[in-house]
């Protein structure tokens, strides 16, 4: 059950979005969820999810984002988090892990993100960010699994493990809009870096970069978009499985659960078609359905002379969205990859 309630401004805008919810499943059992959407601006968003299940699982997720802050100079963002997931799968270390090790665990998160940065120009930001993060690893919630440290004894981060780490990163965004966007380009790159001297578990560090491009045809009724990002981890073999880079999950590869595949370095490409079907008025509120068919395709390596080697993941599928602009994306994407189907739904566009 998730009703949700939108409040709009004179404008016809949506300013406020509140959506509880209940559900059950076997792993879970019953979860109640507060959720909290604000967009005060066109460039902030706050957000707070609460959430609570009879067995095992929690969530406190609280964020704030402006673009915009003083005229335009400068923009932050600020992340809270606690959360306890009792279904995480792991398979193994690279992408040729294999389904019948799958394995199973309780992941605890608990830490804090921050980003601050310059508007170097209106369409180009440079930023420092923080990360601090305590990381717990427990037995699972999924009974016919072995438990990730059974099959996996030696797996660095087993522990438990302190997260801190830095980064720099710049970005170039040309879009129409940050949540419904339907041109343009935005591009960026980041490097990570993390020491023990400064309190973390493991020295790593980490560089990428990620790309999305939209082009709108026939009148804005399709929107091509292409995707791209590449990852590489360079660190001590203690560094821990889960702040390595990883594929799979609803904003990689639709066709395999969150987290799938674990490496040393990532490689993706996604590529969907956003296709309007339908435009009408819900009450009082201007309502977009597209019909987005999709292809993503990725691979994670163990070094970087390794990136030629291994399985590249193909994983067509069909997504679904509703919106209301300019701040609301509610989606279903439904991916077939070699080991099955998979679903996803969530608020916000994948990229």
């Amino acid at each position: 059950m998730l009703p949700v309630v939108l409040f709009r401004s004179p404008a016809g805008e949506v300013e406020r979005i509140i959506a509880p919810s209940l559900t059950f499943n076997e792993i879970r059992g019953v979860t109640g969820t507060f959720r909290y959407f604000g967009y005060p601006s066109p460039d902030e968003r706050v957000q707070a999810i609460l959430g609570y299940s009879s067995r095992i699982e929690r969530e406190v997720d609280l964020g704030y984002r402006h673009l915009a802050l003083f005229a335009n100079r400068f923009h932050v963002e600020l992340r809270l988090l606690h959360e306890r997931d009792a279904a995480v799968r792991f398979f193994g270390l690279g992408g040729e892990s294999r389904e019948e090790n799958e394995t199973n665990f309780t992941l605890e998160t608990t830490g804090f993100r921050g980003r601050f940065g310059v508007n170097v120009t209106p369409t180009a930001r440079l930023s420092l960010g923080e990360r601090v993060e305590k990381i717990e690893i427990r037995r699972g919630g999924v009974r016919d699994l072995p438990f990730v440290g059974e099959r996996f004894p030696t797996l660095p981060g087993l522990g438990g493990a302190v997260i801190h780490a830095q980064r720099v990163a710049f970005t170039f965004d040309t879009r129409d809009s940050l949540t419904t966007p339907t041109r343009g380009v935005a591009a960026g790159a980041f490097l990570e870096a993390s020491a023990e001297a400064l309190g973390s578990a493991a020295n790593y560090v980490r560089i990428g970069g990620e790309g999305v491009s939209l082009n709108p045809v026939f009148d804005h009724r399709l929107v091509l978009v292409a995707h791209g990002l590449v990852e590489v981890l360079s660190g001590d073999e203690d560094t821990p499985f889960v702040v390595r880079p990883a594929l799979g999950g609803e904003d990689t590869l639709r066709g395999f659960g969150a987290n799938r595949f674990f490496g040393d370095g990532r490689l993706l490409l996604n590529l969907e078609a956003r296709v309007r079907m339908l435009r009408l008025e819900l009450f009082g509120v201007e309502a977009e359905f597209e019909g987005v068919p999709f292809v993503d395709l990725g691979k994670v390596f163990t070094s970087v002379g390794a990136v030629h080697r291994g399985r590249l993941e193909v994983t067509p599928g069909l997504g679904f969205r509703a919106l209301t602009r300019p701040n609301v994306v509610g989606r279903l994407d439904i991916g077939v990859g070699r080991e099955g189907a998979a679903i996803f739904v969530g608020l916000d566009y994948p990229f």
